[in-house]
């Protein structure tokens, strides 16, 4: 019986912490706003996108504009207010940015501030600069040249075929190509995180790979070498012919992956 009456109180806690937790994400999420707007661009324009907490989705399409749909949350509608969607756009060049106020500093006792989530299209011929802090960046189609990074979190760009710089720290770093160009320089880089390349069977390219505690994995028939002592392995070869742009891996504390499809 007591056994039973424990079981029952313990549970009893645990619903409440559950429903407590609920009450304050709930309370979070209280505040909202969407933001949904259309800029014309040239189709091989610069597109520059920066965020600071939120989830980022950016793909590329046939149309010469850019759409933005977003969706700020905050736990108070002085926070909502305190996210700013800026956005500064011409003919051939495009910058967004979430801003906040000199006051709105995580370092200076600042705390829960807006999240803002974007889903943004752009055509798919530009030049794309794209880094986002605490939140996952996705990219997809985008044929011209790709710098992607994070910190927090991981960045997946997928359909690419131009030179691209794909990194984050402290998670998964991942480069997937429709075709590599025939030459350019290709780097997927992580702190702590894996690292990966997918890259079509047929590619031609020079590979060199580190990792300072992790392991190389490729699908290709490329020679990997691997410390004596410890942990660690290196990898520098030729894919198909060679030529081709020069792809780079590195981690610190991770895995790399070669993969074809």
């Amino acid at each position: 019986m007591a056994r039973k009456r424990l079981s029952t109180w313990l549970g009893a806690l645990l619903g409440a912490l559950l429903a407590l937790a609920f009450s304050a994400y709930a309370h979070a999420q209280g505040f909202t706003e969407e933001f949904h707007h259309t800029y014309p661009l040239s189709g091989n324009g610069t597109v520059d996108i920066s965020n600071v907490n939120g989830r980022v989705r950016i793909t590329g399409t046939d149309k010469n504009e850019v759409t933005v749909d977003a969706t700020k949350r905050a736990e108070s509608k002085q926070k909502l207010d305190d996210a700013r969607i800026e956005v500064d756009s011409s003919a051939n060049e495009f910058e967004l940015r979430t801003r906040y106020p000199e006051h709105d500093s995580w370092f200076r006792g600042y705390s829960n501030p807006a999240s803002v989530e974007y889903t943004i299209t752009v055509p798919k011929g530009v030049r794309l600069k794209a880094s986002v802090v605490n939140s996952p960046l996705e990219i997809s189609g985008i044929t011209g040249e790709v710098h992607a990074s994070t910190v927090n979190a991981e960045v997946v760009a997928s359909g690419l075929a131009n030179s691209a710089d794909v990194t984050t720290v402290n998670s998964r770093a991942e480069a997937d190509f429709a075709a590599l160009p025939t030459s350019g320089h290709v780097r997927v880089h992580s702190v702590n995180g894996t690292a990966i390349v997918v890259i079509p069977s047929n590619s031609n390219a020079e590979v060199r790979a580190h990792s300072l505690n992790g392991s190389i994995h490729s699908d290709f028939n490329l020679p990997i070498e691997r410390a004596r002592y410890g942990p660690g392995s290196r990898l520098d070869g030729k894919i198909g012919n060679g030529g081709g742009p020069e792809v780079e891996l590195d981690t610190v504390n991770g895995g790399i992956q070669i993969r074809q499809h």
